[in-house]
């Protein structure tokens, strides 16, 4: 009776470990995804890059486009600091860096780089709202990870616990 006994204490024992070994490892793998943290910056630029592909046209696609001239990091920083870029602050960036978007005479073509360039503001702060959510989503995220990593944890020492009262 007393080796039947001494069996289920090893199969629990066992059994303990299992779902200790198991519950390490998914706590593993919380701490890595936590780990990799992504830059709000690029995941703008990435996000921006994809949505104005399809304004190749736009009088200001080509400066947007080139993330070495600047002003996608102004155009950042001024999102940052006020949460929405104007036809007129876009105009500025661009003249801060002695580019300009020059008038015709011509009244239609004057129309047509005003909508184009309204076009590409709507493009950006539309862009900039929903990485805001994202990474808004993305913390919230990783907050119910850590919650859960804690709570792996708690449950592996208390196996562990459980594992070294039992021997």
């Amino acid at each position: 009776m007393v080796y039947g006994l001494e069996e289920a204490e090893e199969n629990t024992i066992n059994q303990l470990q299992t779902v200790t070994e198991t519950i390490n490892e998914m706590s593993r793998s919380y701490r890595k995804k936590e780990e990799i943290v992504e830059d709000k910056k690029q995941d703008f630029i990435d996000a921006l890059g994809k949505r104005i592909d399809k304004l190749r046209e736009n009088v200001l696609y080509d400066d947007i486009k080139d993330e070495e001239n600047g002003l996608i990091d102004s155009i950042y920083e001024e999102l940052e600091e006020t949460e929405k870029l104007t036809k007129d602050k876009i105009i500025q960036l661009l003249e801060d860096r002695n580019e300009y978007i020059l008038g015709f005479d011509d009244f239609d073509t004057n129309l047509k780089i005003e909508k184009e360039i309204e076009e590409m503001v709507k493009a950006i702060n539309e862009t900039y709202k929903v990485c805001i959510l994202n990474n808004m989503w993305r913390q919230r995220l990783n907050q119910s990870k850590s919650a859960m990593r804690s709570q792996l944890d708690r449950s592996i020492k208390s196996n562990i616990r459980r594992c070294r009262n039992a021997s």
